[in-house]
């Protein structure tokens, strides 16, 4: 069986409860992270067995299947139309946007 290649974009709380669920499936290969944070990319390297990429660009252009959205919720819908521009699935934390005016 192919493994689900996936990625997460936003290392706060979320993010990273996202990325150690996902390290911790037998039938998933976290791919990578992102972090525009440069601290919070250092504070995270070696907690995760993957990159923490600055941008999303960088996680993408690996070639994953999935992502899970875990931006602050006023970033989400413009993370989520990103993702499904590369084609990629998505699971967004609540909520998907911030306004019905979206």
């Amino acid at each position: 069986m192919n493994k689900i290649r996936v990625g997460v974009v936003g290392m706060g709380i979320m993010g990273y409860a996202h990325a150690r669920i996902y390290n911790s499936l037998p039938y998933v290969e976290l791919v990578g992270c992102v972090e525009v944070s440069e601290s919070k990319r250092k504070s995270l390297a070696g907690n995760l067995p993957c990159p923490i990429f600055s941008s999303t660009n960088e996680l993408y252009d690996k070639g994953i299947d999935a992502v899970s959205i875990c931006t602050p919720d006023y970033l989400h819908e413009d993370a989520v139309l990103e993702a499904f521009l590369h084609k990629i699935k998505v699971l967004v934390e609540k909520p998907l946007a911030v306004s019905v005016a979206s």
